[in-house]
């Protein structure tokens, strides 16, 4: 089976951002359109 390419899936969610910095390390960022994050809105 092969490996799943960081490309593949870097912009697969709409409010994660991900990104490998210089190390290969993962960062996680939660975000509403691009702003802080925001929970419990109304749908």
């Amino acid at each position: 089976m092969p490996a799943t390419r960081f490309e593949d899936y870097k912009d697969k969610y709409e409010h994660i951002k991900l990104e490998r910095d210089a190390d290969g390390i993962l960062l996680v960022t939660l975000h509403t359109d691009g702003s802080d994050v925001h929970f419990g809105l109304p749908v």
